[in-house]
C-alpha cells in the first residue's frame, strides 16, 4: 500500500512541478490549472502504478500455479511483494483514471480550450462560441460513429449491446493513441540518444543556441509587428466609438488587457482622423478581442523566451571560455552563481562531456532494445521480445523486486521519450509549451489532451512488449487489472487485419526518417529552418545569432557599467544628499521669488507645474535664476569668478584646460571644465586628462559641464576628444554666440543645455550635427531671433525649451522637422506674431507652454488641422480677448489654461469641436461678468471649471444642468450677487466639491460628526487614537473627537490616528485638527474615493500616510499640500485612473522618500515629464503603468545605454 501512496504523491508532485515550470498559475484560469493538473497527474500515475499491477499479477499467478489461496499465502515460492494492495484497489483506481481521462480529453478540455479562445465579453457568449467552435469537431466524430454503428447493425449475425459499444469506443481511442505513439516514439527513440551525444560535444550546444536565438529574433519581430497591427486597429475603434455608444464598454474591456506603453505607441501610430467612419458590429469586436488576446500572449512569450535564450547563451559562452582556462569557473559578465565555482568548473569542463556520452550510449542501447521488441513482440513462439524474455526469467524465479525495477525503468524511458516530445512540440506556433511560465492556457490544455489520449495505449503497448496482453500473443494467461478494465491493445476491426505487420514497419520507417533527419530536411526545403550541421543556411543563422548576441552583450555591459558607477557614487559620495536637501530648500523658500505658479504668487489658485529637465539642470549645475538665492551666496559666486579671472590673467590665458572627473549620480562619468577662458571663434581646446578616475578614459566620459571656465564661444575639439558624450551642460558659461560647426562630432549627444548665457540669435545649421539630440534647452538667454532652419536636422527632439528669452516672432516653418517633439516651452518671451502653420507638424506634442507672452489671438491656421496628442496647453498671462481658436481636432486635449488674459465674455461656439474632450478649463483673472451655461454644453467631459477673480455677477441657473460631468467649480473673488442657492443644490452634494466657494455658499454642508477614540500606545505610531465605524458623506462635514485619555496624556500628545472601520467617501480636513502633533495616519479600507486639495492642510507634521485599499480614482492638484514632512505615502490597491496633471500631487511633499501606488489603473494620466522624482528613493509603481509614460523622457536621459 505504501508504494501505491508514494506513486500517487510522486505523480501529483511531478505534475505540479511541470505545471509550475510551464504555466503561469497566478494568471491562468483556475479551471485550467485544475483540469491540466488532473490530466497530467493521471497520466504520470498510470506510468508509476503499472509496475505494481504487473507485480500483483505475477504474484496471483504464482499463487494459482502453486494452489495457494491468498488467505493462506505461506508458500515458500510465493512471497508477498512489498507494497502489495488488495484486489479491489486496482480495478477501482483504473476505472477512475480511465474514464476521468477520457471525459477530460474528449469533452471537457476541447470545450474549455474553445471557451478560453473565444473573444466574447460575457460567459454566455463564450460558452456559445465554444459550442459552435466544437460543432464541427464533435459532428465529425458523431458522423463516423453513426456510420460505423449502422454498418455493424446491418451486418448479419452481429448484435450490439453496451459491452460491445464500450469495446468499439475503446478500440477507436486505442487506434488514435497508437498511431500518435508510433510517431512520438519513432522520433524520440533516435533523437534522445543523439541529442545527448551532440550535447556532449564542446561547442555544438552553443552553435544550436545561436541558431535558436536567430529564429527567436524573427519570431519576436513578427510578434511585435502583429501586435502593432492589431493594436492600431483597436486604437482606430477607440477613436471612432464615442463614449455613449453601447459598444464603448466592449472597447474599454479590450483596452484593459493592453499594456499602457503598447497602447501609447499605437496612439502615436494612428492619427485621430484615420479611424474610419463606420461603427463595427459586436462580432467584429469579438474577433478583434480574440486577436488582441492572442497577439499579446505571443508577444509576451517571445520576449520572455528571448531573455531566457540570451541568459543560456551567456552561460554557454562562459563554459566555452572556461575550457581554455584553469579552475575556478569564471563569468564574463557579473552573474549570480548558486554553485561552488570550483565544482562548477570540474562539472562543466571535465565531467559533463564523458557523462553525457555514457548516458547517450545507455539510452541508445535502450532504444535499440525498444525498437527490436516493438518489431518482434507479436511473435509468441519463439519469444523474440527482449523485455518479454527478461520478464519471463524474473517470473520464473518470482523475483518481484527485479520485475518492479525493470518494469519501472523501461516504462519511465518510454514515458520520457513520448512525453518529452510532447513538451517540446511546436505545432504551427499555435500550441507550444514554453518554459519559464510562458505557456498559454490553450497549449496547456492541448498537452493535457495529448497525454490523456497517449498514456493508455502507451501502457498497453508496454504490456504487449512484456507479453502481458493475451490479445497480442494469443495465449491465455492471467491478465493484469489494467487490461481487465481498460481493455487490450485492440484496434478497429477495419484495420485489425495485418496490424502486426504494418505497425512495426511504421515504427521502423519513422526511426529511419529521424536517423537521416528527413523531417528537418523537408522543413528546410519548405522554408521552416531547422538546425543542421554543415548546412549553409544554418551557418548563416548561427552567425546572425552570434551577431545578435554581441550586441546584446554590449548593451548589458554598458548597463552594468552604468549601474556600477551609480552604486559607487551612492556609497562614496555624500554630496548628493546635501545638494538634494539644499535643492528642496530652494523650492520652499519665500514668496518673493519666481515660483511655479502661473501668476508668480503662491496664494493664487492657479495650478503649479513641475519644472522641465532644463530647469532641473540649472538648479543642479548653474547659478540659479531663482531670486530666493541669498546675497551671501551671490557674493561668494562673484568673488570666485573674479579670482578665476585673476588666475587666468596670471597664467596668460593659456588654452590649456583641466577637467575635474567624477561620477555623477545621473549623468555618469562627468568632466567639469575649469581653468580656461575661450574668447575667440574656432579656438581649438585640448583638455588635460591625466587625472582620469582609475579604469576610465576619454571614451567613457558621458557628461560635460562648465565649472569656473568662461566660454564666450564653444571651442572646437571637446566633442572629438569625448566622442561618446551624451550630456552637454553649458549653464552660466558666458556664451555670447553659437557658430556653425561648433557642435561637429556631437552625433551621440542626447541632452544639450545652453542657459543663463548671452546668446542673442540662433543661426541656421548650428545644431545640424546633433542628429540624435533628444533634449535642447536654450532658456534664460537673450534670444531675439531664431532662423527658420535652426532645428531642421533635429528630427529626434522630444523636449525643446526656449523660455525666458526675448523672441517676438515664430516663423511658420521653424518646427517643421519636429514630428516627435512632446514638450515645447516658449513661455516668458515677447511673442506677438505666430505665422500660419508654425505648429502644424507637431503631431506628437503633449505639453505646450505659451504663457507670459504678448499674444492677442490664436487662429486655427497656426496649428493646422490636428494636434492629435496635445494634452496640456498653457496660455496664461497673454493679451487674449476671446477664447482661442485651436486646431480643428485636438482629441487628447484635457487641460487649457487662460488665466490672466482679457477675456470679457464666452459666446456660443467659442468652444469648438477641438475642446470636446477638455476636462479642465482655467479662466481666472479675466474680465468675465456673465457665466452662461449654453457655451459649455459641448464640453461633455468637463471636470473642473475655475473662474476666480473675475467680475461675475450673474450665473446661468442651468449651468450645472447643462454640464453634468462638472466635478470641481471654483469662483472665489466674484460678486455673485444674483447666484441663488438652488444653483448648487441642483448638483448632487457628493458630485461637486464645495471647498473653494465664496461666502455665498461657504457653509452649505456643515453637519457635526463625532467619533469615539480608543487611545492606545502603538509600537509604530506612538500614542494613537483608534476609531471604529467612522462615517462621512460630504467634504464639509465637521468633525469632533471624544474619548478618555490615558493618565497624563492630552490631545497634544497624540502622534497617530488609525481608522479601523467605516466609510469616508471623502476625508474632511477637520479630522486632523484636534491633534496638532499628528505624525502618522492609517486610513485603509474606508471607501475613500477622492483626495481633495487642502485635505491635509492641518497636517503640517505628518510623516507617514497609508490610504491603501480604498476607492481613490484621482489625485487632484495639491492633494497633499502642506505635507512638507511626509516621508512615506502608500496608495496601493486603489482605483487611481487620473492624476491632475501627472506629478503635481508630488510638488509640495519635498521630504518624501517612498511612494507606493501598486495595483492601480492609471490610464488617463496627463503625460507630463516630472523631473523632481530624483528626490524620491523608492517608487513602488511597477504594477501599474502610471510613471511608465510620465517619466519616459526623464529616464531616457539618465544614461545613454538605457535608451536601448
Amino acid at each position: 500500500m505504501y508504494l501505491l501512496i508514494f506513486s500517487i504523491c510522486s505523480a501529483f508532485i511531478i505534475s505540479a512541478l511541470f505545471l509550475y515550470r510551464y504555466g503561469n498559475i497566478p494568471r491562468q484560469h483556475p479551471l485550467v490549472t485544475v483540469s491540466v493538473l488532473v490530466a497530467w497527474s493521471f497520466s504520470f500515475l498510470i506510468v508509476f502504478t503499472i509496475p505494481l499491477d504487473i507485480t500483483a499479477t505475477v504474484y496471483r499467478q504464482c499463487l494459482k500455479e502453486n494452489n495457494v489461496t491468498e488467505s493462506n499465502s505461506t508458500s515458500e515460492f510465493c512471497q508477498k511483494p512489498w507494497g502489495m494492495v488488495s484486489e479491489e484497489v486496482f480495478p477501482n483506481l483504473w476505472r477512475i483514471i480511465y474514464w476521468s481521462s477520457q471525459f477530460l480529453t474528449w469533452l471537457i478540455m476541447p470545450l474549455m480550450q474553445s471557451y478560453l479562445k473565444a473573444g466574447d465579453f460575457n460567459m454566455q457568449g463564450k460558452f456559445k462560441s465554444a459550442l459552435i467552435d466544437n460543432a464541427i469537431y464533435y459532428g465529425t466524430y458523431l458522423f463516423i460513429c453513426g456510420f460505423l454503428l449502422i454498418y455493424i447493425a446491418l451486418k448479419p449475425g452481429v448484435t450490439l449491446d453496451w459491452q460491445k459499444l464500450k469495446a468499439i469506443a475503446s478500440s477507436a481511442s486505442n487506434t488514435w493513441g497508437l498511431f500518435l505513439l508510433v510517431l512520438l516514439l519513432g522520433y524520440a527513440l533516435v533523437e534522445v540518444p543523439r541529442s545527448l551525444y551532440n550535447n556532449s560535444k564542446p561547442g555544438y550546444t552553443l552553435q544550436q543556441a545561436y541558431f535558436k536565438l536567430s529564429k527567436l529574433s524573427s519570431d519576436k519581430a513578427e510578434a511585435e509587428e502583429t501586435a502593432e497591427d492589431v493594436l492600431e486597429s483597436l486604437q482606430s475603434l477607440n477613436i471612432i466609438i464615442p463614449s455613449h455608444h453601447q459598444s464603448r464598454s466592449y472597447v474599454d474591456e479590450i483596452l484593459k488587457k493592453v499594456p499602457t506603453e503598447l497602447m501609447e505607441k499605437a496612439k502615436r501610430s494612428v492619427r485621430a482622423g484615420d479611424g474610419g467612419s463606420g461603427i463595427p458590429s459586436e462580432k467584429a469586436l469579438i474577433r478583434l478581442h480574440r486577436q488582441v488576446i492572442k497577439s499579446l500572449q505571443v508577444l509576451q512569450r517571445t520576449e520572455a523566451l528571448w531573455n531566457v535564450q540570451v541568459e543560456k547563451i551567456l552561460y554557454l559562452e562562459d563554459v566555452e571560455m572556461n575550457y581554455l582556462s584553469s579552475p575556478p569557473f569564471r563569468h564574463e559578465l557579473s552573474r549570480p552563481s548558486t554553485c561552488n565555482p570550483m565544482l562548477q568548473w570540474y562539472w562543466e569542463c571535465v565531467v559533463k562531456s564523458p557523462f553525457l556520452k555514457i548516458l547517450a550510449g545507455a539510452t541508445a542501447l535502450m532504444s535499440v532494445m525498444v525498437v527490436w521488441s516493438e518489431v518482434t513482440f507479436f511473435s509468441a513462439h519463439p519469444v523474440l521480445s527482449i523485455f518479454a524474455n527478461i520478464l519471463n526469467v524474473a517470473k520464473h524465479n518470482y523475483d518481484f523486486v527485479t520485475i518492479e525495477i525493470f518494469s519501472m525503468a523501461t516504462l519511465c524511458y518510454l514515458c520520457y521519450c513520448a512525453y518529452s516530445t510532447i513538451f517540446r512540440i511546436k505545432f504551427l506556433n499555435l500550441y507550444y509549451l514554453a518554459p519559464h511560465h510562458q505557456t498559454n492556457e490553450h497549449s496547456l490544455i492541448f498537452s493535457g489532451m495529448l497525454l490523456c489520449r497517449l498514456t493508455p495505449p502507451m501502457c498497453l503497448n508496454f504490456l504487449g512488449l512484456m507479453h502481458m496482453d493475451s490479445h497480442i500473443i494469443k495465449v491465455r494467461l492471467m491478465e493484469t487489472f489494467y487490461t481487465q478494465i481498460m481493455g487490450h491493445m485492440d484496434v478497429l476491426g477495419i484495420i485489425a487485419n495485418g496490424f502486426n505487420i504494418y505497425f512495426p514497419m511504421v515504427m521502423l520507417a519513422v526511426c529511419a526518417a529521424t536517423w537521416f533527419s528527413l523531417g528537418s530536411r523537408i522543413l528546410n526545403a519548405l522554408g521552416f529552418q531547422q538546425f543542421m550541421a554543415n548546412d549553409e543556411i544554418s551557418s548563416e543563422l548561427v552567425q546572425e545569432g552570434r551577431d545578435l548576441m554581441v550586441r546584446e552583450k554590449r548593451k548589458r555591459q554598458r548597463n552594468e557599467s552604468a549601474l556600477s558607477r551609480r552604486r559607487d557614487l551612492a556609497s562614496r559620495d555624500s554630496n548628493t544628499n546635501t545638494a538634494a536637501t539644499n535643492f528642496r530648500g530652494l523650492l520652499r523658500e519665500g514668496g518673493s521669488g519666481i515660483g511655479y505658479n502661473t501668476n508668480g504668487n503662491s496664494d493664487e489658485l492657479s495650478p503649479d507645474y513641475s519644472r522641465s529637465l532644463s530647469q532641473e539642470i540649472n538648479a543642479r549645475f548653474g547659478l540659479s535664476t531663482d531670486e530666493t538665492l541669498s546675497p551671501k551666496r551671490k557674493n561668494r559666486m562673484q568673488k570666485w569668478f573674479i579670482l578665476t579671472l585673476f588666475v587666468a590673467v596670471i597664467a596668460q590665458q593659456s588654452s590649456a584646460a583641466t577637467c575635474r572627473f567624477f561620477f555623477d549620480q545621473f549623468f555618469g562619468y562627468t568632466c567639469e571644465l575649469n581653468g580656461v577662458e575661450v574668447t575667440t571663434e574656432n579656438e581649438n581646446l585640448v583638455i588635460n586628462t591625466d587625472n582620469h578616475v582609475e579604469g576610465q578614459n576619454d571614451t567613457t566620459v558621458m557628461g560635460f559641464r562648465v565649472g569656473d571656465a568662461i566660454l564666450r564661444f564653444f571651442p572646437n575639439g571637446i566633442l572629438q576628444q569625448f566622442p561618446n558624450m551624451y550630456y552637454l551642460i553649458l549653464v552660466n558659461s558666458g556664451l555670447t554666440a553659437l557658430t556653425p560647426g561648433a557642435f561637429n562630432g556631437g552625433v551621440n549627444l542626447g541632452v544639450v543645455t545652453i542657459s543663463q548665457s548671452e546668446i542673442t540669435t540662433i543661426p541656421a545649421g548650428v545644431f545640424d550635427p546633433l542628429v540624435n539630440l533628444g533634449v535642447l534647452d536654450l532658456s534664460n538667454n537673450r534670444i531675439t531671433e531664431i532662423h527658420e532652419d535652426a532645428f531642421m536636422n533635429n528630427e529626434n527632439l522630444l523636449d525643446l525649451e526656449i523660455n525666458d528669452n526675448m523672441i517676438e516672432r515664430i516663423p511658420g516653418t521653424l518646427f517643421r522637422s519636429q514630428r516627435r517633439l512632446e514638450n515645447l516651452g516658449l513661455y516668458n518671451n515677447r511673442i506677438s506674431v505666430i505665422e500660419d502653420g508654425a505648429f502644424s507638424q507637431l503631431e506628437s506634442l503633449v505639453i505646450f507652454y505659451l504663457r507670459d507672452n504678448r499674444l492677442t489671438e490664436l487662429r486655427t491656421e497656426m496649428f493646422g488641422e490636428e494636434l492629435p496628442t496635445l494634452v496640456f496647453f498653457n496660455l496664461n498671462n497673454n493679451l487674449l480677448t476671446s477664447v482661442p481658436r485651436l486646431p480643428t481636432r485636438a482629441p487628447s486635449l484635457k487641460y487649457i489654461y487662460l488665466i490672466g488674459n482679457y477675456i470679457e465674455e464666452i459666446n456660443v461656439g467659442d468652444f469648438t469641436f477641438a475642446y470636446s474632450n477638455i476636462t479642465n478649463i482655467e479662466l481666472s483673472d479675466n474680465l468675465l461678468s456673465v457665466l452662461s451655461g449654453e457655451p459649455f454644453e459641448v464640453l461633455e467631459s468637463l471636470d473642473t471649471l475655475r473662474i476666480e477673480r473675475n467680475r461675475i455677477n450673474s450665473i446661468d441657473n442651468e449651468l450645472f444642468d447643462r454640464v453634468p460631468s462638472l466635478y470641481t467649480f471654483y469662483m472665489d473673488g466674484n460678486s455673485c450677487a444674483s447666484v441663488r442657492f438652488n444653483n448648487i443644490r441642483s448638483i448632487d452634494q457628493d458630485q461637486i466639491i464645495q471647498d473653494s466657494l465664496d461666502h455665498c455658499f461657504y457653509n452649505f454642508f456643515e453637519p457635526q460628526v463625532t467619533a469615539v477614540c480608543n487611545f492606545v500606545e502603538d509600537e509604530s505610531f506612538g500614542y494613537t487614537c483608534e476609531v471604529s465605524d467612522l462615517t462621512f458623506f460630504t467634504f464639509r462635514d465637521k468633525f469632533a473627537f471624544s474619548g478618555t485619555h490615558m493618565p497624563g496624556r492630552s490631545d497634544a500628545d497624540v502622534t497617530g490616528i488609525r481608522v479601523l472601520s467605516g466609510s469616508m467617501v471623502r476625508v474632511p480636513p477637520s479630522i486632523f485638527r484636534t491633534f496638532p502633533a499628528l505624525t502618522s495616519a492609517s486610513l485603509q479600507n474606508l471607501d475613500i474615493s477622492v483626495v481633495e486639495r487642502n485635505t491635509f492642510i492641518e497636517c503640517g507634521r505628518l510623516s507617514f500616510l497609508d490610504m491603501s485599499s480604498n476607492r481613490v480614482q484621482r489625485l487632484v492638484q495639491r492633494s497633499f499640500e502642506n505635507c512638507y514632512y511626509l516621508e512615506e505615502l502608500i496608495l496601493d490597491n486603489n482605483r487611481i485612473a487620473e492624476v491632475q496633471p501627472c506629478g503635481i500631487f508630488l510638488l509640495n511633499i519635498y521630504q518624501t522618500r517612498r511612494i507606493s501606488m501598486l495595483n492601480n489603473v492609471c490610464v488617463n494620466t496627463v503625460l507630463y515629464n516630472y523631473y523632481d522624482s530624483w528626490l524620491i528613493d523608492d517608487l513602488d509603481l511597477f504594477v501599474n503603468p502610471y510613471f511608465n509614460r510620465c517619466y519616459s523622457l526623464f529616464f531616457m536621459f539618465l544614461d545613454q545605454q538605457q535608451t536601448n
